[in-house]
């Protein structure tokens, strides 16, 4: 698999576009565990995408819907906003709620938008690492038509719940990403333009999904 669709599996989400049938696990997926976590939403995202009920265009924002809430019940985007802006997170404190939600609806949108990627590929879970109230569940995701890919899910522990914060395919974090292209425009811009950025973005993304 080339460089560009790597990253286009980085930024999509699209790492919970997988089977769900057959996961080989070679550590303990109890229930209540980061990996069991992880493995009911990938389960739940896979019913809804081969849901017979949803299938077809007129079904499209029913889907697109049901599959956005599943990610978002799964992944803490506040704490990501927080770690995806750095320093820059308290230098802008009134405008955090307004770049934590189009920060969410960008994430949701480019998931959408690479959704296809990951519909015919099987999930490994390989190894959990538990500290206290931080965890990291390692995957790999194989696609039907390409090389298999190195997925690592870091989450935290959230009032009684497993969120992820930052997803590495193949080591290279998603949010670390996210946080030098924003960098980089803060670098020569303003907030504002930034947040502008963001939603043209969400808007060009929205009218291909």
């Amino acid at each position: 698999m080339r460089i560009m669709k790597r990253l286009k599996w980085l930024t999509g989400f699209v790492v919970f576009i997988v089977s769900g049938m057959g996961p080989q696990v070679t550590h303990s997926a109890l229930a209540g565990s980061p990996t069991e976590a992880i493995k009911e939403t990938i389960d739940t995202v896979f019913a809804i995408l081969h849901d017979p009920v949803l299938k077809g265009d007129e079904k499209k924002e029913e889907r697109n819907m049901l599959l956005r809430k599943t990610v978002a019940a799964r992944f803490d985007f506040q704490e990501m906003a927080k770690r995806a802006l750095g320093p820059y997170w308290k230098r802008y404190e009134i405008k955090q709620e307004k770049f934590a939600v189009l920060f969410a609806d960008l994430l949701g949108a480019v998931y959408l938008d690479t959704i296809e990627w990951g519909v015919k590929a099987e999930a490994f879970y390989l190894h959990e690492s538990v500290e206290g109230e931080d965890a990291e569940v390692d995957t790999k995701i194989v696609p039907s038509n390409g090389e298999g890919l190195e997925i690592s899910y870091k989450l935290h522990m959230v009032e009684g719940e497993w969120k992820a914060y930052d997803v590495l395919v193949e080591h290279i974090s998603m949010i670390q990403n996210y946080r030098s292209q924003f960098y980089h425009i803060l670098g020569r811009h303003s907030f504002d333009e930034l947040l502008e950025r963001m939603r043209k973005k969400i808007e060009a993304l929205r009218k291909l999904s």
